[in-house]
């Protein structure tokens, strides 16, 4: 899988791009499909239970992936046949299909003409690979993933009104060491800083006190869900804070 970030007024252009230069290259739909909670309150339209209870017993309901139908559900009390019909019902609309999008940043490469794999749809002058892109990728298609971001073009409208006040200021040239920014770092100053700006990558930021670039790039990959719920961040700021007491104590 290939992952580049671009400029979000220029993504289409990308795109364009990877269509001229491989060919039968398609943007993919996304399929969301009903959770336990989106699934009761379909059931209790379905079967006219009033919106309050709906809410009441949602309340009771347990999200977790993991857990089995009835284990999602097993909060419920069905001691009244209505509650009964509610939740068989609410678990027969689990898993549908409730709404469908164009993935935000996903394109797919054939090898050739893609209804040989899937289906084609159009929505206005977009082709869409009609299928969940997970399978197609299973079947051995290059899944690209072009996500614009808008602090691109804030960066590259930056360098523009620079050049315009005759300052010509070159990315590679800017050094990665500068005392200033890594003060303003430490400080969690970083409010509209891609990937760093919110509350709890904020505190992450606090917590490691960044010197250096290698220390950013070990800031992102903490702020990852994966990592955070299995504690890493933790064990590798603790590790890092007697690292930096055994270097303090020898100077």
């Amino acid at each position: 899988m290939i992952d580049v970030d671009v400029m979000q007024r220029e993504r289409q252009r990308v795109i364009e791009y990877l269509r001229e230069k491989y060919g039968y290259v398609y943007q993919v739909r996304t399929f969301t499909s009903m959770k336990p909670k989106a699934a009761l309150q379909k059931a209790g339209m379905c079967l006219g239970v009033q919106a309050s209870k709906i809410r009441e017993l949602s309340k009771l309901i347990n999200d977790d992936d993991k857990l089995s139908d009835d284990d999602k559900f097993a909060g419920i009390p069905l001691k009244i046949e209505e509650d009964k019909k509610l939740v068989k019902l609410a678990k027969a609309f689990l898993g549908i299909i409730s709404n469908t999008s164009v993935h935000a940043s996903a394109v797919l490469v054939f090898p050739k003409e893609p209804t040989n794999f899937c289906a084609i749809e159009r929505k206005g002058d977009t082709f869409l690979a009609a299928y969940d892109y997970h399978e197609l990728e299973e079947l051995g298609l290059a899944k690209i993933d072009v996500l614009g971001l808008k602090n691109m073009d804030i960066i590259q409208d930056t360098l523009n009104l620079l050049k315009y006040q005759g300052i010509n200021l070159d990315l590679n040239t800017i050094p990665t060491d500068d005392s200033k920014t890594a003060e303003l770092l430490c400080n969690a100053e970083t409010a509209g800083v891609f990937q760093i700006e919110s509350n709890m990558m904020r505190g992450l930021v606090k917590e490691i006190q960044p010197k250096c670039f290698e220390d950013l790039t070990a800031i992102v990959a903490l702020g990852r869900p994966a990592v955070l719920s299995c504690g890493i961040d933790k064990e590798y700021i603790k590790e890092r804070k007697k690292k930096i007491g055994i270097h303090s104590r020898t100077k």
